[in-house]
């Protein structure tokens, strides 16, 4: 983020058109990176029977899941938490242990359609 601010004052000093240009492609890059700083960050699943849960930057939260699509080689979840926000999440087959991976999958397929 430093850098964006470092690189924007740097292009200001110029007074040329395309500087502008070029200070706003920068201040974009800037709100694009600090959006995905601000976005979920799930480092773990726990399948309990009340639901589900996600560790989201150190905090459990409690989730609901809308819809999941399971292929051999990938897993896309979408869960939906309880005061609204999303999370979307794409598992390809070595982000989780063997086992892990394998009951997720069979727990996924099974609940999916349950209400």
């Amino acid at each position: 983020m430093a850098a964006h601010i470092v690189a924007v004052f740097a292009l200001a000093w110029l007074h040329v058109w395309w500087v502008w240009l070029g200070s706003a492609v920068v201040l974009l890059s800037a709100g694009y990176y600090y959006a995905r700083l601000t976005s979920p960050l799930v480092t773990a699943i726990e399948v309990t029977e009340s639901g589900y849960q996600l560790l989201d930057r150190g905090v459990w939260r409690s989730v609901k899941l809308k819809s999941a699509f399971i292929t051999a080689p990938l897993t896309v979840v979408w869960f939906k938490g309880e005061q609204g926000e999303s999370y979307h999440l794409t598992l390809l087959v070595d982000s989780l242990g063997v086992d892990d991976c394998r009951h997720l999958r069979i727990h996924l397929r099974w609940r999916r359609d349950k209400p």
